[in-house]
């Protein structure tokens, strides 16, 4: 999906990934990225997880994490990609600031970072 080399990714979205895949991974990326969540050790599929992961993503979270604390990783990586890809599509500035709550300065030093990784030497 994201051609992103697994050694610029933190080891727990690695691991998140191999448990859950990475569409429910980036789903707890985007939404959690930075924070701590507590995971039962036997969760229910009333769990208020479920409403942003499914059932059984839950119970494999549970089986590695399970009455401890998973801190989701932030993966800023994922999301400078995302913006770069959004603006190569028309995206505005201002769109991607509040698409990805970020200031339009923030997205414009992305941005300028991008390109300047884009430049070969000469």
């Amino acid at each position: 999906m994201i051609a992103t080399p697994l050694g610029v990714l933190p080891r727990s979205y690695v691991t998140l990934c191999a448990l859950i895949g990475e569409v429910e991974a980036i789903r707890l990326v985007q939404r959690f990225g930075g924070r701590r969540l507590a995971i039962p050790t036997e969760p229910s599929a009333q769990h208020w997880l479920c409403s942003h992961i499914s059932f059984d993503a839950l119970q494999r979270v549970a089986s590695h994490w399970g009455g401890g604390q998973l801190s989701v990783p932030r993966c800023l990586v994922l999301r400078n990609e995302a913006i770069v890809t959004e603006s190569q599509l028309g995206l505005s500035q201002s769109r991607l600031a509040g698409a990805h709550g970020r200031t339009e300065r923030q997205i414009r030093r992305i941005l300028a970072k991008a390109r300047g990784r884009d430049k070969c030497p000469q």
